[in-house]
């Protein structure tokens, strides 16, 4: 909802003043238990708020206050009819990693295909790009579900982004039935993607933004990731904020966190180093090769060693020291957590793949399950 309230904010105050091809106004996919909160004039509106403590109002007394900034935004329903036969050119995927799939099979029909078999046509289908937690474990789940090859043959681009902004949902006032979606803008941040288009469009809105190469984009994700398995699932297990984790007092099956958070971070730094090399490089340090893949490779093995993969986590639980981990909700919430898309992305990758066993992360994967139902992703 942010970035559609961006990209919905944008469109009306800039689209006199860019040529024709200016995009059109960004159209939410709801699934129909949110009907009742949607208005219709005639079609479907998502009444959207957006609260932004980065930026005061001007007009607020010496405390400061959130800026407060409505918005109503198109909405097609999943599964309405009417809209099944019309085409999707771009999907920007911000589910939960657990509903991703569903999520897109519910529209599959519709994305756009340009079979020619060739990677230089894919401007012609649909680009779908992944902003969700867990972006590894989808883009390989999409892969999985629809066929990497078929992907290519049709034109239709995956493309991976994260992003640094901090943000979550406000409850509504279970009162009202007709209730705003309201969404705290906690933080400004940084958006990153591998794709040109997207970059250049928020960048075009005042959005802090970072175009990345493949490698980067997933040397960085990898580097997510490791975050999200070390603090995801120990805030979730010990129902405790972020930096809760580094009171010394701290103990898990009666280890420290240092011991705990090493154990995680090998298995995680193995993982991703055999991923990465096998992805991108043909040579290692070890071997001839080309002089630019050995330079990335070294700094990959750099970047996810352990001792900057503890620096990395710990700098994280300390800056968001008040947080209260998206799992952790989770877990308080009785719903169905992404452990099996973050900690079991790792186990899943390292034994499936590479023949690596990752007992902590598969111990912690079965901690948290052990708190809540399991469900298919």
């Amino acid at each position: 909802l942010l970035y559609a309230s961006a990209l919905q904010h944008s469109y009306y105050q800039q689209k006199n003043a860019i040529c024709e091809n200016f995009p059109k106004p960004v159209t939410l996919l709801m699934r129909s238990h949110h009907e009742h909160r949607l208005r219709k004039n005639p079609h479907f509106l998502a009444p959207v708020t957006i609260l932004d403590t980065s930026r005061s109002d001007e007009h607020s007394n010496s405390n400061r206050r959130a800026l407060e900034r409505e918005f109503d935004i198109p909405v097609e329903l999943i599964g309405d009819l009417k809209n099944d036969n019309s085409p999707i050119k771009c999907i920007l995927l911000c589910t939960k990693a657990n509903d991703s799939i569903n999520a897109l099979s519910s529209v599959w029909k519709r994305v756009t295909r340009s079979p020619c078999g060739d990677r230089s046509c894919r401007q012609n289908g649909s680009t779908i790009i992944i902003l969700s937690n867990g972006a590894l474990a989808i883009r390989d789940a999409i892969y999985e579900n629809f066929g990497e090859n078929s992907l290519v043959q049709s034109g239709i681009d995956i493309v991976l982004a994260t992003t640094t902004h901090g943000a979550y949902k406000i409850d509504s006032d279970p009162r009202e039935y007709y209730s705003r979606f309201r969404i705290m803008h906690a933080g400004e941040g940084s958006t990153f993607c591998t794709n040109a288009v997207f970059i250049d469009y928020f960048k075009s809105i005042g959005w802090d933004c970072s175009l990345l190469s493949d490698f980067e984009m997933t040397l960085m994700l990898w580097k997510k990731l490791a975050v999200n398995c070390v603090i995801n699932p120990l805030t979730a297990i010990h129902g405790v904020k972020n930096g809760e984790l580094l009171n010394c007092q701290f103990r898990y099956l009666g280890r420290s966190l240092d011991y705990v958070m090493n154990h995680i971070l090998e298995e995680v730094s193995a993982v991703a180093m055999i991923d990465i090399e096998s992805q991108f490089f043909e040579c290692t340090p070890k071997s001839s090769g080309n002089c630019t893949d050995i330079t990335l490779m070294k700094s990959a093995s750099q970047q996810l060693s352990l001792p900057i993969l503890k620096y990395f986590v710990t700098d994280v639980m300390s800056k968001t020291a008040d947080n209260v981990s998206s799992m952790l909700q989770d877990v308080r919430s009785e719903r169905v957590t992404e452990v099996r898309l973050l900690n079991g992305y790792v186990v899943d990758s390292g034994f499936n793949k590479y023949n690596v066993e990752c007992p902590w992360n598969k111990h912690l994967c079965e901690a948290v399950e052990a708190l809540h139902p399991l469900s298919e992703m």
